[in-house]
This record gives C-alpha cells, structure tokens and sequence, in this order.
C-alpha cells in the first residue's frame, strides 16, 4: 500500500514538473523559467525548488519567489491528497525535474554545489 502511494505521487510530482516548468511567466516578471534555466540563471535543487546559479537580479529573485510559491502549493496539495510529508513529495519531484533537463541546465549536485548536465 506506501508503494503504490508512492507511485502515485511520483506520477503526479512528474505531472506538477510538467506543469510548472512549461508555465509562463507571470505579467510581472519578463523571464520565464526555461528562459533562466537556459541562461544558466537558475538551476534545479534536491528539495524540489529553483534557485539562482548565480547573483540573481531583480527579476530572477522574482521568478524564483513565483515558481517556488507555485511548487510549494502543490506539493502542499499532493501530500494532504496522499497522506505523506510535504518535503517526500517534493524531493520526489525533485529528481523527476532533474532527470528531465536538458543538456546545459543547472542542478544541485549531492555536494549541495551547482553542476551542469
């Protein structure tokens, strides 16, 4: 029974993943996240979030500050949905989202450094 919730919540992280990375951005932000991602602005974390690479300008903070408000929504909502913990759900998606990047993309190493796929 965990294993097919799991299961379950892996296959909805992958479904958050896809939603969220492909997701415009909003008026007040020019940037959007694939735009960042390609830019080597920000890159993948192990808790499921996005972050700067590197000094982030005003308009990255605010990008970061909108996706991670967006994940941790619906996070909150699959793990409610499936009765685990906030954090499973969103170091599921976590690897889901990195597995999927494209080459050149950033993402948090298990060092907690930024590595290049």
């Amino acid at each position: 029974m965990l294993r097919m919730r799991f299961s379950f919540v892996a296959l909805a992280a992958v479904f958050l993943a896809a939603a969220l990375a492909f997701s415009s951005p909003s008026p007040a932000v020019a940037i959007d996240l694939q735009s960042a991602r390609s830019g080597g602005l920000v890159g993948e974390t192990l808790s499921g979030y996005v972050a700067p690479v590197t000094s982030p300008s005003g308009e990255v903070s605010k990008l970061v500050a909108d996706v991670n408000s967006a994940r941790r929504a619906e996070y909150i909502k699959l793990a409610k949905r499936n009765n685990v913990r906030v954090e499973e759900v969103a170091a599921l998606t976590a690897q889901r989202i990195i597995d999927s990047l494209p080459g050149g993309a950033y993402f948090q190493a298990s060092s907690g450094g930024w590595r290049r796929k």
